[in-house]
């Protein structure tokens, strides 16, 4: 079988995420936005340098990665030369005084190919179709927004547990004040060797939830943290974006501490009965919006078709919320909690969901 290379030229990516759907025009916009934001990594060949030079630096015909560059904060598709792969003006070189910084003009650039496949031309990809961004933004803030009253719940309650939680626990066991670096990625590597070994999964189905903003919310799964890992997407193998993000039940964080004769001596894992939950804030006065429960309803079932039945109230809440804003194709209107409480009452969208209970506490 041939070797496919990890790394492809603009013209190769520019074909992939065309054929994906999306206009010409609109897809090299997508490719721009994405390696501003950083969602792309990038390499490259310098073919000369100008300006201040790099103190003495042999940096022509080197190959680079995109983090020894300043990528410019806004690109448009007419900066590139598309056929040849590479930017039409020099590009700084980071890390330099802004007076007289070194520019380097460049042969080429390169795409990472992984990269490319999981932000433009997967479901993920949605965040960077045309006017979508706008709208992808505000759902962004969205789930911020419920992820931090979410967390602040489990603070009280302790039903789901956050690995982040853990590893910080585990970097200070011995009670020191200052956390242990190497404790916490000791803590990190036993429980992504632990899922890999499917420690989390019940019925060979992943138990684990992974909360973050720019994604709905989805399983942790062994195949998903492995394409992590292997491709070191976040830099950190797979610890700062994906695992710090992944919740487990109770009963499972439980468990876990007894395979791995861990005892929570200082109560930090105990639930907080005393403390008032976060309230949401109230709806403005008016007429209520109205959402197309009936269209998420269908949606859910959708889903479950392709995917199984939910079985968290945490995740019935945001995929209602994701879908009625979806729906709403006028306004974007994204429903509060307790809207879509009523709804899955109502409506009985926890049926269409596979049976998951309504009530989020």
């Amino acid at each position: 079988m041939a070797y496919v290379p990890d790394w492809e030229r603009l013209a190769d990516a520019l074909e992939r995420v065309t054929a994906a759907g999306i206009d010409e025009g609109a897809a090299k916009q997508n490719i721009c936005d994405a390696i501003v934001d950083g969602k792309i990594k990038i390499r490259c060949r310098v073919a000369k340098e100008e300006g201040g030079g790099s103190f003495g630096e042999r940096v022509v015909g080197t190959m680079r990665n995109g983090s020894e560059l300043e990528i410019p904060p806004h690109l448009s598709p007419r900066d590139f030369d598309w056929s040849k792969s590479r930017p039409r003006k020099p590009w700084r070189r980071s890390g330099y005084s802004q007076l007289d910084p070194p520019l380097w003009r460049l042969d080429w650039i390169e795409l990472f190919k992984a990269n490319v496949t999981l932000v433009l031309c997967s479901g993920g990809g949605r965040h960077y179709l045309g006017d979508d961004r706008e709208r992808a933004r505000a759902t962004e803030q969205w789930r911020t927004a419920w992820i931090k009253r979410f967390t602040e719940r489990q603070r009280c309650t302790q039903k789901w547990i956050n690995f982040a939680e853990i590893a910080d626990w585990c970097s200070k066991e011995d009670q020191s004040i200052v956390p242990s670096k190497e404790k916490r990625a000791a803590a990190f590597d036993t429980l992504a060797a632990d899922l890999l070994a499917g420690e989390f999964e019940e019925n060979g189905r992943s138990l684990v939830l992974h909360f973050h903003a720019a994604t709905a919310i989805r399983r942790m799964t062994r195949d998903w943290l492995k394409d992590a890992d292997d491709h070191d997407y976040d830099g950190h193998c797979g610890q700062s974006e994906y695992l710090a993000h992944c919740w487990i039940p109770r009963g499972l964080f439980d468990r876990w501490l007894a395979k791995h004769r861990l005892h929570d001596s200082s109560g930090r894992f105990q639930p907080r009965g005393g403390e008032v939950l976060p309230r949401l804030k109230k709806a403005q006065r008016g007429r209520p919006a109205e959402y197309n429960w009936d269209g998420v309803k269908a949606r859910l079932a959708t889903y479950v078709a392709q995917h199984g039945p939910i079985q968290t109230s945490a995740e019935l809440l945001q995929k209602c919320a994701d879908f009625a804003r979806e729906l709403d194709t006028k306004k974007k209107r994204t429903p509060d909690d307790s809207t879509i409480r009523d709804a899955i009452e109502t409506h009985a969208l926890n049926i269409a969901a596979g049976g998951v209970p309504g009530k989020s506490r």
